[in-house]
Formats: C-alpha cells, sequence, structure tokens
C-alpha cells in the first residue's frame, strides 16, 4: 500500500471503521445536511436507548436534545448548510441530552464538521457526564458545608501566610476584633493585633518547628485599641514542594473567664485572710477588754495625781480606736446582722448626706440624686451607715483638689464592674447605693487589690486600709455586695447592691 492511497484504503474498509466506532466507549454520532443522524455506534445506542435504527435518518436535535433547544438548532442550521460553522462547531461543550425514556441528563460534546460533494456533514462525540457532575455538586455541597461551619462556629477561626496576611475570617473572629465586616478585617496584618511583637515570634517558631500550636496564651489588641486574652490553637499546611503555604487555627476569647478565676482566687483569699482576721480580732477584743477595765477604773477614780486620770481617759479614746478597728476585722467574713429593720432608702441617704455637710466647705461638693420612690430595704442601720460613710470617704479623699462627688439611690439591674464580689445569682431587680466621684481614679493592678484588708493608696498614717473591705462585709451581711468601676484620671464610680 503507498502511503498516499491510505485514505482511499481506509475508506473502502467501512467493516473497519464501524469497529473502530462501535469499540468508543463515548457515543459516536454523524448528522448529514438535513440534520438527520446518518451513523451512530454502539455506546450511542446504549447511552441514549435507541437502536441503532431509531436513530438513524431521524432529526438529531429532535430525538436527543430537551425541546428548549430545539428553536437554537433550527436556528442555526442554514449557516451550517452554507458554510459549515455554528457556535458548537469545533468546541467542546457541555449541554442537556434526553434518553429515549424521557429522562434528561448532562453530556459532554466535541462537534467537528466535514464538507462531502452533497454538502456540510458534522460528527460529534458525546460522553455521559452524569456521574462526573454528581461527584462535582457533592463536592461544591461538601465545600459549601465546610464554608458554613467555618462561618457559624462561634470561636474565631481564620487562615493567614506566613507574612501575616490575613487569608480568611469567620464571622466570630471579625466580631471578636470589633471589624465592621470581613473585607475590613482582610485588609490588615495580623502583627496588627499583637500587644507584644515577641509573642508573635514565639508562635512561629513553635508552629514551625513542631507544625502545631495548642492553647497558646496571648494578649491581643482589639480594633478600637481594648486588649483581650485569648487561646490560640493553629496547624501549618505545605505545599507540594513543602513550602508553607498557610497557618489555619482558632481564637477564644478568655478575658472573661480569667477575669472570673481572679475573682474566685481574691474571694478564696479574702476568705482565709477574713477567718485569720476574725480570730485575731476576737483574741484582740479579749486583751482590749481587760485593758479596757484597768483604763475605764483609772479614768473615773479621782487619783491624787491628775496626770494619772488624763492618762486613763486617753487610754479609753485608744481602746476604743482599737476596738473599732478589731470590728472593722470582724465584718470582713461579714459575719449576721445585729439590728435588722426596714429601712426608708431615701431618708437614710438624706440623713447621711447631713452628717457629712460639713465637707461641702472643703472644696468638694456632695450631691445626690434619688429615684427609688419609697423603697426600704432590710438593713442593720448602724452598720450601712458606716458602709456609705466609707465610699464617701473615699470618694472625697480621691477629689482632694476639688470636684463634684454624687450619692445615688435607686433600683436597677447589675451593671459591669471592674472589681466586684458577688454572692449568688446576679439577675433580678436590687436596691443600688453608689458614690461616683471625679477624682484621680484607678488603674488595674489598684482594683485587683482594693477588697483587700490592710490595702491602701493613701499615705502612713491616713488610714488602716480597712474601707472597703469593711463595706464588703457589711454588704455582705445583708445578702449584697458592692462592685467598683474606675479609670486612671475618670474618677471612681462604688454601688452597693442590696435585696430587695
Amino acid at each position: 500500500m503507498k502511503k498516499g492511497d491510505e485514505k482511499t484504503d481506509l475508506a473502502a474498509t467501512p467493516e473497519l471503521l464501524g469497529a473502530i466506532m462501535d469499540a468508543a466507549i463515548d457515543a459516536i454520532i454523524a448528522m448529514g445536511p438535513d440534520g438527520r443522524v446518518t451513523a451512530s455506534n454502539a455506546a450511542a445506542e446504549r447511552i441514549f436507548g435507541y437502536s441503532s435504527g431509531e436513530i438513524v435518518g431521524k432529526k438529531l436535535h429532535q430525538l436527543l436534545a430537551p425541546e428548549r433547544v430545539h428553536k437554537d438548532f433550527e436556528r442555526a442550521s442554514p449557516a451550517f448548510q452554507r458554510n459549515g460553522i455554528g457556535p458548537a462547531i469545533n468546541k467542546t461543550s457541555e449541554l442537556d441530552a434526553v434518553r429515549k425514556d424521557g429522562t434528561v441528563f448532562p453530556v459532554e460534546l466535541s462537534l467537528s464538521a466535514f464538507a462531502r460533494e452533497d454538502g456540510w456533514h458534522a460528527v460529534g462525540v458525546l460522553r455521559d457526564v452524569t456521574a462526573r457532575k454528581a461527584g462535582e455538586r457533592a463536592a461544591r455541597q461538601n465545600e459549601q458545608r465546610l464554608q458554613d461551619w467555618f462561618e457559624e462556629m462561634p470561636i474565631g477561626l481564620y487562615r493567614t501566610d506566613p507574612a501575616g496576611a490575613i487569608l480568611d475570617a469567620n464571622r466570630a473572629m471579625v466580631a471578636l476584633f470589633g471589624f465592621p465586616d470581613k473585607a475590613s478585617m482582610l485588609r490588615i496584618n495580623v502583627a496588627e493585633l499583637y500587644v507584644d511583637r515577641v509573642q508573635r515570634e514565639v508562635f512561629h517558631r513553635e508552629i514551625e518547628l513542631t507544625g502545631t500550636v495548642r492553647d497558646m496564651q496571648g494578649r491581643l489588641r482589639r480594633r478600637d485599641g481594648t486588649e483581650i486574652s485569648v487561646l490560640i490553637s493553629a496547624r501549618l499546611v505545605r505545599d507540594e514542594d513543602g513550602s508553607i503555604k498557610w497557618f489555619e487555627g482558632s481564637l477564644q476569647d478568655i478575658s472573661g473567664r480569667l477575669k472570673a478565676d481572679t475573682e474566685k482566687k481574691r474571694a478564696e483569699r479574702l476568705e482565709v485572710i477574713g477567718q485569720l482576721a476574725a480570730g485575731i480580732a476576737h483574741d484582740f477584743n479579749n486583751i482590749l477588754a481587760g485593758i479596757r477595765g484597768f483604763a475605764e477604773y483609772l479614768a473615773l477614780k479621782k487619783h491624787a495625781d491628775p496626770a494619772v486620770t488624763a492618762a486613763g481617759e486617753r487610754i479609753v479614746l485608744a481602746m476604743n480606736r482599737a476596738s473599732r478597728i478589731a470590728d472593722g476585722l470582724l465584718n470582713i467574713l461579714g459575719t449576721e446582722v445585729h439590728s435588722p429593720a426596714r429601712i426608708r432608702v431615701e431618708d437614710f441617704v438624706r440623713r447621711a448626706l447631713d452628717r457629712l455637710s460639713s465637707i461641702q466647705g472643703k472644696g468638694v461638693h456632695i450631691d445626690s440624686e434619688i429615684s427609688c420612690g419609697d423603697l426600704e430595704v432590710n438593713a442593720d442601720r448602724e452598720r450601712l451607715e458606716a458602709a456609705l460613710d466609707a465610699l464617701i470617704d473615699n470618694a472625697v479623699l480621691a477629689s482632694a483638689e476639688g470636684g463634684r462627688v454624687v450619692v445615688r439611690a435607686d433600683l436597677g439591674h447589675v451593671e459591669p464592674a471592674w472589681a466586684f464580689a458577688p454572692q449568688g445569682e446576679l439577675n433580678g431587680i436590687w436596691a443600688r447605693l453608689s458614690v461616683t466621684d471625679q477624682g484621680c481614679g484607678m488603674d488595674e493592678t489598684t482594683l485587683d487589690r482594693i477588697f483587700e484588708p490592710y490595702f491602701t493608696t493613701r499615705g502612713f498614717g491616713t488610714g488602716a486600709g480597712l474601707g472597703l473591705t469593711r463595706v464588703l462585709g457589711i454588704a455582705r451581711q445583708h445578702g449584697g455586695f458592692i462592685a467598683v468601676s474606675s479609670h486612671p484620671g475618670q474618677g471612681t464610680n462604688a454601688t452597693i447592691y442590696l435585696p430587695l
């Protein structure tokens, strides 16, 4: 056989062409100039459910295409008959086809045109892509489920590249750092969130060395500048050549948990100190009782030496002051109220202000805001007066350069505070006695210690450091608690919460 005769010889063996077509796993269908099927293979019969006799001679688009596209085929037919061109010629495209039983299924069609003496013909290779499409659909659904899971997780999830660019962040992550939307957060570098850049370096060393980081504690900064404590867990993802693609992980805000732990430890510490202080106070009172007896004897007895009588009187005064300190120690544990009675809150507050009216002339102006009506609480008047006096005294001392102190009495819910010592549930409405000043305020370190016995910010000799400790004990005696909020340079608010 000569090389130039290959085409003629191959065409002279139709049985060979038929064998080749029937061996193909994809459907092969030939179409004449009038759009009718001129040939088909066994795969076409299997895929479409027709026998060869049912396919050949039929209009291709009417037999195998959905009715909705019939008009498209008819519009393209004149151009194809004239010059063999059409929107699907010499292309591979995906479209729907129809089986004999009427079911519609997806196919991939590769269509070519060729000219013969009677005009332009076309041959198409069709592959049933039902399984592939189902796999793609399942993959999309899985991807959507993962994306939904990613977005709906209540803890912050993120992905960053090694340079710190944020590639993705879920809704919880965006909300945690106070960004208005995801796009805003993706514009920053994760390094901008770290309070201490050294922590980021430690994170990088750990994850590059081990591939994972688990529950690493860190301090990060929100968009508004406030700092939060978080637990960071992450893993390193590499590409096929071993290079780092990204870090992905989670962030959990533990600021509230750490604060609760701090409050619990403080309460436990106060409990231990209170028990020790109460024991000391009892022993101290026993000793004072004996000394007071002898001192009162000296003060009352008309001694020949007036100096001895005067000394006795001074000893009694010192004993009284020592007894008050001992009483303050006893209040740390919050023992039972001694003389409870119904007290009208408005009258109680106004009497307290009358007692302290002399302070008004010392550069500090004391105002009241009372909005509790005829509210009454069950309380020991003397002890509650001591608690309110201590708060006002602290406020006045903090306003040494002058300013306004406001004493409020109202009803309300528990409001957030930095330092507080609650007992039991905080829900519901409480009677509130609060004192607010415009003084120097306190930082977080000071607030963490304000309820400790003998802790004071005043100079030596200006206080025993039992004021707020005693207020806490008195509040607890009444089934309530105290909460304190303060910022340096912005004053302080202290509120006693009492049950109704």
